[in-house]
């Protein structure tokens, strides 16, 4: 209203002000926290493996046998194969007759026995099974593995060996022959 400020008088300032009252629309936000509650049950498994320590023995089994011979001396009686090739007197050289000492190799073979213990190894295959649990997510299962495994025993067992001895002598031999 025109009226109104032309009443109005000056300021300090020389400027002249009037009361106005001014309707101003403004939205305000305040900021609220709103909690919603609800329950839910959340259940979750626990799973617990306990180990049990086990030494597991590998073995590798090696046999050494250890012999010797011991001789008696013990009167007999056995068998022995005499080779000998003898010298011959060849009937269509003349001449004068000579007679001289030549040597002919004779050799023999025998077997001789021995009354040995010996030692028998007898081996079998077995099987060797061993399972582990593998937990895979919720589920556990058992897994076994196989394999084949030697099992040896050693037992004494007489038995009777024989060993090859052969000789040779020069036996001396009077031969009488045409010289030539």
């Amino acid at each position: 209203d025109f009226g109104a400020v032309a009443a109005a008088g000056p300021g300090a300032d020389g400027k002249r002000c009037i009361d106005k009252v001014e309707m101003v629309e403004e939205t305000e936000y305040d900021d609220v926290v709103q909690c919603d509650h609800s329950y839910d049950k959340r259940c979750h498994t626990t799973y617990v493996t306990n180990y049990e320590s086990q030494q597991e023995e590998e073995c590798e089994e090696n046999y050494r046998k250890s012999c010797f011979i011991e001789y008696e001396k013990i009167a007999f009686n056995e068998t022995a194969e005499i080779c000998r090739t003898p010298l011959v007197k060849d009937c269509d050289v003349q001449g004068p007759e000579i007679c001289r000492t030549e040597y002919e190799s004779e050799c023999w073979t025998k077997q001789e026995v021995h009354d040995v213990s010996d030692d028998v190894v007898e081996c079998s295959t077995e099987i060797e099974e061993k399972c582990q649990d593998e937990t895979s997510g919720y589920t556990t299962n058992t897994k076994c593995s196989k394999w084949p495994k030697e099992v040896c025993s050693v037992s004494k067992k007489q038995v009777k060996k024989y060993t090859p001895i052969t000789g040779c002598t020069k036996e001396p031999r009077e031969l009488c022959a045409p010289a030539g």
